[in-house]
């Protein structure tokens, strides 16, 4: 959560530095989550975002669901708590992860092709397409689903 905040805001705000210094674990939730609404609302205003949203779970619950902004620019809807996001890489590093460690135990084969466990995957010429591939970079898909129709994935 740190990392996505850190792109939010100027790094020498007095309410980043805060956050920086860890205070935020000793927080409560009520006071995190006003804490960090003011900081994504903050973003939005100064427009370095056009919308967002911050989730928090500390302890295995949700702490803070913060909100601000336009999902959609362009037809004005609002960020809901149910908004989709694209999030790029965000999940590379803990999905690269999920999968070491049950393939290091031998549980987890990288030569494992991605449609014998998501079937759908193989669609438009992606039914050779391994674990190694995806973890690799190999896979050989040149867009992102936002340059792609959605009935291609």
């Amino acid at each position: 959560m740190l990392a996505g905040l850190a792109r939010l805001t100027r790094a020498d705000s007095p309410a980043w530095a805060a956050i920086v210094r860890g205070s935020l674990r000793d927080m409560s939730a009520e006071r995190a989550q006003v804490r960090i609404q003011a900081l994504i609302d903050q973003s939005v205003a100064s427009r370095h975002e056009t919308g967002l949203q911050v989730a928090v779970i500390r302890d295995g619950q949700p702490a803070v669901d913060a909100i601000s902004g336009l999902a959609d620019p362009r037809s004005g809807t609002a960020v809901s708590t149910d908004s989709l996001f694209w999030a790029g890489s965000t999940a590379k590093g803990v999905a690269a992860s999920v999968a070491h460690v049950p393939a290091e135990r031998g549980e987890l084969d990288y030569d494992l092709r991605v449609a014998e466990v998501w079937p759908e995957f193989a669609s438009h010429g992606k039914d050779t397409v391994t674990l190694r591939h995806v973890l690799q970079h190999t896979a050989g898909r040149k867009e992102t689903p936002h340059e792609q129709a959605s009935d291609r994935y």
